[in-house]
């Protein structure tokens, strides 16, 4: 509560409104955001990774967490989230093995010291160690491994990302990419690409951002021009066209896209 808004003693009438701590709720949102930059974060590195340009849609990117204030912080800023890595689902799961194969290997540093010539054995019982073993082991901290106690840091633990999946963490945080294009995401994601085009061309010769636009366009593969045809309204809106036009381009502007490319010639509408 701010200072100044706050009534004298004697002026104070009972209710039953609770007290709000605007620190506490300051914190909380500062937490969450701190758990959404954390996400994209690591959303748009496996997108350049991958080399998954920031236009093209993806289909869904989900948090791993067991933290139900990391599960509550995602569901909290998850348009925001889908916006700024381009996916249109957003959700959170708290079973790592859905979308990574875990491998165990022995952290030769810790047991060879410890067990001498008996670590090759366990070394070799750790390799063969099925995937949902090893989360049992990380889970209770440790387990028997031919016939020796061992925790959790005698172990080195990788994470294989499912098919179809890219998969990075953060600490207890990890999120999982579906990198998979089907036919419809590659289209709209080559209309948001045409978009860009379009705009650059509209800067380079000088329209004002409200003025409309007719459009000519030529496209160099049939795969283009179908993603424009299915999008035309979608590009419309974008770039302000009251007529797109497909044809032969004389004297327009060219541009590459993906393999292909687009040719466009357009000009300011009238008012």
């Amino acid at each position: 509560i701010h200072a100044g808004l706050v009534p004298e003693a004697s002026s104070v009438h009972h209710t039953d409104y609770p007290v709000v701590d605007e620190d506490t709720i300051d914190e909380d949102l500062e937490r969450s955001m701190a758990v959404a930059r954390t996400v994209v974060t690591l959303g748009r590195s496996l997108r350049s990774d991958h080399s998954i340009g920031v236009r093209q849609p993806l289909a869904r990117l989900a948090v791993i967490t067991r933290d139900p204030e990391v599960t509550a912080a995602v569901h909290r800023h998850g348009a925001v989230i889908a916006e700024e890595l381009n996916v249109k689902e957003i959700g959170t799961r708290d079973d790592e093995l859905s979308v990574v194969e875990l491998a165990a290997k022995a952290n030769y540093k810790r047991l060879g010291p410890r067990l001498g010539a008996a670590v090759r054995e366990v070394a070799a019982a750790l390799e063969i160690l099925p995937s949902d073993q090893v989360a049992s082991l990380l889970e209770a901290g440790g387990m028997t491994i031919a016939g020796h106690e061992l925790s959790a840091d005698d172990v080195v633990v990788t994470r294989n990302p499912r098919p179809g999946l890219a998969v990075a963490s953060d600490g207890s945080l990890s999120v999982a990419l579906d990198t998979v294009l089907t036919g419809e995401l590659r289209s709209e994601g080559l209309a948001r690409e045409v978009v860009s085009r379009i705009q650059r061309a509209r800067r380079d010769l000088g329209l004002e951002v409200t003025d409309r636009i007719r459009l000519r366009y030529q496209a160099g593969d049939d795969l283009l021009g179908e993603a424009i045809r299915t999008h035309a309204g979608f590009i419309s809106g974008e770039v302000l066209a009251v007529e797109i036009l497909s044809g032969h381009v004389q004297g327009g502007m060219r541009f590459e896209i993906g393999d292909s490319t687009l040719s466009v010639r357009l000009e300011k509408a009238a008012a």
